[in-house]
């Protein structure tokens, strides 16, 4: 005698989608939702909050509700897009930092700067030039603190 263990088909056809009031997903063949962008006026509206918090680019809950209503679009995805927005914008600035660096090291070597050979580069007066080096304590400090709770 069995169990009598009954199992449901779903069905997941679009139809059944749409009927459930889902979208249907495109697929790939590796069985990802395929990639949306969003609508301009959405990538806008957070652009606009992301651009005006540059000091603390990091939304309260309550921030990103109201951006997900206002946009019309999963508080989630907000919350994605912000993650997003602040490792370009990190990108951005390494990139930008780079560039200074490399037309200051230029300059200095046209107009015949500091010797840079290995022998000067220990000196006690010198810092590191290494972008992926860790800031020192006062270098934090020198940070603004967060708008909302005060801390770093």
């Amino acid at each position: 005698a069995g169990l009598g263990v009954a199992v449901a088909s779903v069905d997941t056809s679009a139809d059944a989608q749409l009927l459930a009031g889902l979208r249907p997903s495109k697929r790939l063949s590796n069985g990802r939702a395929g990639k949306r962008n969003l609508d301009k006026e959405v990538v806008k509206v957070l652009k606009d909050w992301f651009a005006s918090n540059q000091k603390w680019p990091y939304p309260t809950d309550q921030e990103q509700a109201e951006l997900a209503r206002r946009t019309g679009v999963d508080p989630k995805v907000v919350n994605t897009w912000f993650i997003n927005a602040r490792k370009r914008q990190k990108a951005r600035d390494n990139a930008d930092e780079e560039a200074r660096l490399d037309a200051d090291e230029a300059g200095a070597d046209e107009a015949g700067g500091e010797d840079s050979s290995p022998d000067n580069r220990g000196s006690e007066n010198s810092t590191p030039s290494n972008p992926h080096v860790s800031p020192t304590p006062e270098d934090k400090s020198q940070r603004a603190p967060c708008p909302h709770t005060g801390e770093d």
